[in-house]
């Protein structure tokens, strides 16, 4: 089976954005947030996640 994930993201500094993802399995808001926030290096060279927000999070069946 085939799901449709639609949300806004919000992410600290930035606009928010309509996203779209198509999975084969049923996800839910913490582990689309999970799959998101992967991190990014700093002026250091750390991996610093970034925090996010999902709102409008939907997933259905298509």
């Amino acid at each position: 089976m085939a799901y449709k994930i639609t949300a806004t993201i919000i992410k600290d500094g930035h606009q928010p954005i309509n996203w779209t993802h198509f999975t084969n399995e049923e996800l839910a808001v913490e582990q689309c947030i999970k799959k998101l926030s992967n991190g990014k290096k700093n002026s250091f060279g750390w991996k610093v996640k970034e925090l996010i927000r999902l709102d409008n999070f939907e997933c259905v069946r298509v």
